[in-house]
């Protein structure tokens, strides 16, 4: 009783400042991808001491000096643990320890003076047991990650070097080795440190095509946060709890998350003063639930909504189709095949085979921006463009149409599914009408065109996805216990790293 009550007085909610919209976060679980990570892509090859060289006396006097020692191979950690705590300034910290690695070395040159004797060896062999590889990554108050405090420990170091009075050198070999690696470590450890920082203090955008730049830079600062079955835990509480139960007992129930922002908004790849012309719509809040799989993402509206709308402002939501590009529809497009949906043109040119261009433009000028609607149940695709058919060079045919397409989006056995709706009219206006069809008959027209040929054709690719096994593909890494669900104003996606 006593502990439930102390710990409902530590949970708190996690907040957030400035939007963001695009919202990712990180469980301490996921680092235990290294023992499936192919470590040898990174540190093959990869010299761990250029030159080493160490001094002493046992009996006689020694000189020792290493030069050029690289991996030759390595294999994989066998177990990744991962232990909550907290740094001396009360922030949450993450100690990750890798256990059980075997390196295979190769040593360019090692010369050895022993009392009078000195030798040299070259492209010797060798093979070190790693008992486990530790360090700990916390972030600072104002966003910054530290990574530090790397230890090493080695169990078991040969070389053949073919002396055998050369075994007593074995143990300074391994602090020589211990003390290099942990060098190599902390380098590393800047070096990452480094990259996140500069992401957080700078901008950072990244290319998507169509003339199209989504701007990535940070808008939340990182946060390293230690969740109690789903709820924040206050430090300050944590460090009172602490006192009061085995620390133990917190730790297995507690995980680590890095959650972070980004503006998460489009711009013209050419012209990056350009900005949307309309403000973000909501918060994004992530789902505690959820943090039993290792990563996180929130996806807003608003930033498909600045890619919709630099897309039209770049002039790229723009499609003639002709007998050589319709892959959508199944008959041609001249004047005989396009009575299907005009029987108009039989009229104007009967006996005859014309090619029919159908032409549809979001165009920068003249029509609203296509926007996205979304909440816990359904979404909906909206826009306005221009709908032409043209025979001879001529227009016989112009409308300025307003649609909606309603879609929902179902996720099962880590396959994705949209389930796409029929199409809306919400607006017709007749711009050239030079075969006389009637308004009525333009609507039915608009109905049959998308939902017997379009959304029809774009079912086919839009049905069970799987995006998991296409991460997987991507990224060299399993994943599975994908969830995508629609909330009000973004997409919230999440899935687990697959350690099996």
């Amino acid at each position: 009783m006593r502990m439930n009550f102390l710990l409902i007085l530590a949970l708190v909610a996690l907040s957030t400042c400035e939007y963001s919209g695009l919202k990712a976060a990180i469980t301490s679980n996921f680092f235990k991808i290294l023992t499936k990570f192919d470590l040898n892509t990174y540190l093959q090859n990869k010299t761990i001491i250029e030159s080493a060289e160490a001094s002493g006396k046992a009996l006689f006097n020694y000189d020792v000096l290493c030069e050029n020692l690289w991996i030759t191979y390595i294999k994989n950690p066998s177990t990744v643990v991962i232990d909550q705590e907290t740094t001396a300034d009360g922030l949450p910290q993450v100690k990750v320890t890798l256990t059980d690695i075997e390196v295979a070395i190769e040593i360019a040159h090692l010369y050895v003076k022993y009392g009078l004797i000195k030798e040299n060896f070259y492209n010797a062999d060798g093979d070190v047991k790693v008992s486990y590889v530790e360090g700990r990554y916390h972030f600072t108050k104002d966003g910054k990650l530290v990574l530090s405090e790397f230890n090493v420990e080695i169990e078991d170091f040969t070389v053949d070097v073919r002396k055998d009075f050369l075994n007593w050198l074995i143990n300074l070999f391994k602090g020589l080795i211990k003390s290099q690696v942990t060098k190599k470590l902390d380098e590393l450890g800047g070096t990452i440190s480094d990259a996140v920082n500069k992401w957080v203090d700078n901008e950072f955008s990244v290319e998507i095509g169509w003339g199209v730049t989504l701007n990535l830079t940070n808008t939340m600062k990182p946060n390293l946060t230690q969740l109690y079955k789903g709820e924040r835990l206050d430090i300050t509480c944590l460090n009172l709890l602490k006192y009061l139960i085995e620390k133990k007992e917190l730790d297995e129930t507690l995980t680590s998350v890095i959650t972070f922002g980004m503006h998460g908004s489009a711009f013209p790849t050419k012209d990056p003063s350009t900005h949307a012309d309309f403000p973000p719509r909501v918060e994004m809040d992530f789902n505690h639930d959820y943090f039993t799989n290792e990563i996180q993402v929130l996806l807003s509206a608003y930033t498909l909504d600045t890619v919709l709308y630099i897309s039209q402002k770049e002039g790229v939501l723009h499609y003639t189709f002709t007998n050589q590009s319709h892959p959508v529809f199944n008959f041609n497009f001249d004047s005989q095949g396009i009575q299907v949906l005009l029987p108009q043109y039989g009229q104007k040119y009967p006996n005859q085979s014309v090619p029919v261009e159908m032409e549809i433009n979001i165009s920068p000028n003249g029509h609203s921006r296509p926007y996205i609607e979304m909440d816990q149940s359904k979404a909906k695709l909206a826009a306005n463009f221009n709908l032409d058919f043209s025979s001879n060079g001529n227009k016989d045919l112009s409308m300025n149409v307003s649609v909606e397409l309603p879609f929902t989006i179902q996720v099962k056995y880590d396959l994705l599914t949209i389930n796409w709706g029929e199409l809306n009219v919400t607006n017709l206006v007749e711009l050239k009408n030079d075969l006389n069809v009637p308004h009525e008959e333009l609507v039915a027209l608009l109905g049959t065109m998308f939902n017997n040929y379009v959304i029809k054709f774009a079912k086919g690719y839009t049905k069970n996805i799987a995006l998991a096994a296409i991460l997987s593909l991507v990224t060299g890494m399993k994943f599975k216990n994908f969830k995508l669900e629609t909330q009000e104003g973004y997409l919230l996606v999440s899935i687990a790293v697959d350690l099996d």
